[in-house]
């Protein structure tokens, strides 16, 4: 990792002030006050209080210090390299104290993964499949925030940073549910994606009101910020979701949508595609099969349930897509700074995968990349099963594999529950039976599969989930008059 030095203006001396050459960028727009908008903060005090989670390299407590000269600033880092880059930045300022562990919601030693590039602290405690296998790992501990609070003796928090790839919405829920009586007045915090920021937004919204602030959107890839103000003690508080990734603690590094393996398309069908480029570079495709192998008014009709599904799913998303590119350009048009990098380059990308194919039944997982601004796009699945029923193409339904009036639902959780537990699946003891049985499936010879995408039964770092349960294990399940008794007849 190549460091460059640079000198800070700080109080009336120059501060020296080592990072990775390849965050330049990054360390300007931080330092520069971009990322975390003082202004838009109602602090009320001389000598606040304010928590760095994921320090990196110490960019964001130094600007801090800087505008807050009197602030008591606690900051957090577990990776040894990125920790000890951090303490020499801060070497000789008063009032910042730095502590060699991540946070999140629970506390422990855990193992991490550093990722293949030449950033500060880019590391992950959860590495997905793909994962390299080579990269350096180091053990880490990690804290809890509400535990910090309590052991540092703190009252209240002036400003809370948090900037740990996915794993924010774990650690404010457990500072906010286990600390509740700390208020917290402002809060810095990223965010990836449109579907994170709502679920955030949500969950915070119990006690704040949280507001997106366009004006803050400039062109090195932060998107949006957010003003909360907390209903119960009545002080303005702010919520900034700036999208970099200046990561530490649980993190990942996704800098570009996941490599996709090509399925083998099979004999029998023909692979039917469909794309389409929009405003702002935005631009969305999806694939889907078309049998071959069975000339039949039978195969015809699946056919067109196949295609009904797939550009059923696609096109109205695209649309939308391109709709509200076209809406941020119409905006900018007057002043195109207004537009980041978070706005370029959208993309949907629809492909497929083919569990069982022949002249009955056809089951076929789709697969959705989507990115609309943020630090990364997400993965999500869709099925198109279908079958023919006297004469018709009905919808594969789950509850149509098994027979009536068996309590399957039991039995098919208590599997899911198994599997997924040997896959470590961080969230796995806070969902339903209703979200286990209504991810997408697909079935085939060898059972039944369920795909799980991120965020459903673990965080993002996790990446998503496949499922399968084995023939021997569920046949004695399956209706002899549904989808799946041929399949289950097959030896």
């Amino acid at each position: 990792m190549t460091l460059e030095t640079i000198q800070i203006p700080f109080g009336d001396r120059e501060l020296p002030f080592s990072h990775p050459e390849a965050e330049a960028e990054m360390i300007r727009s931080v330092l520069g006050g971009e990322d975390y908008p003082l202004a838009a903060t109602r602090v009320g005090s001389d000598a606040p209080v304010i928590i760095d989670v994921g320090s990196n390299c110490g960019a964001a407590a130094v600007f801090f210090k800087k505008h807050h000269p009197g602030a008591r600033i606690i900051c957090y880092e577990p990776s040894a390299s990125t920790f000890e880059l951090l303490n020499k930045n801060v070497e000789g300022i008063d009032g910042i104290e730095t502590q060699q562990c991540s946070i999140w919601d629970k506390a422990g030693t855990f193992r991490l993964h550093h990722a293949p590039n030449a950033h500060s602290g880019a590391a992950t405690l959860r590495p997905g499949d793909d994962w390299p296998s080579d990269l350096p790992v180091e053990e880490i501990a990690t804290r809890t925030l509400s535990s910090e609070l309590a052991r540092l003796g703190l009252t209240e928090v002036h400003i809370l940073k948090v900037d740990a790839e996915t794993a924010e919405a774990e650690i404010l829920q457990e500072v906010l549910t286990g600390s509740p009586d700390v208020p917290i007045h402002n809060i810095f915090v990223e965010y990836h994606g449109i579907a994170v920021r709502k679920f955030l937004t949500e969950e915070l919204s119990v006690r704040y009101d949280v507001h997106l602030l366009q004006r803050l959107l400039r062109p090195t890839g932060h998107t949006a910020v957010c003003a909360a103000r907390n209903r119960h003690m009545k002080l303005v508080k702010y919520i900034a979701w700036p999208s970099a990734l200046l990561l530490a603690g649980c993190l990942h590094w996704p800098d570009a949508p996941e490599t996709v393996q090509a399925p083998t398309k099979p004999e029998q069908v023909e692979e039917i595609r469909m794309q389409a480029d929009g405003p702002l570079r935005a631009r969305a495709s999806t694939a889907y099969p078309q049998l071959t192998a069975w000339p039949s008014a039978e195969q015809a009709k699946l056919n067109k349930a196949i295609e009904n599904r797939f550009a059923g799913h696609y096109k109205p998303a695209f649309t939308e897509m391109f709709r509200q590119a076209a809406d941020a350009e119409n905006e900018a048009s007057s002043d195109p700074t207004l537009l980041g990098a978070s706005f370029y380059d959208w993309v949907i990308e629809d492909s497929y995968e083919t569990a069982h194919l022949s002249r009955w039944v056809v089951s076929i997982r789709g697969k959705r990349y989507e990115y609309t601004g943020g630090a990364h796009g997400n993965t999500t699945f869709f099925n198109a099963n279908y079958w023919i029923r006297n004469g018709r193409v009905e919808p594969v339904r789950l509850g149509q594999i098994f027979k009536p009036m068996y309590l399957w639902q039991e039995r098919v959780e208590q599997l899911i529950r198994r599997e997924l537990k040997a896959q470590k699946a961080l969230w796995l003891k806070d969902v339903t039976r209703k979200e286990l049985l209504g991810a997408a499936f697909t079935f085939s010879k060898k059972g039944l599969e369920f795909h799980y995408h991120p965020y459903t039964v673990g965080p993002y770092t996790q990446g998503s989930f496949r499922v399968l349960l084995p023939m021997a294990e569920i046949r004695h399940l399956i209706f002899p008059g549904g989808p799946m008794s041929r399949l289950a007849k097959a030896k």
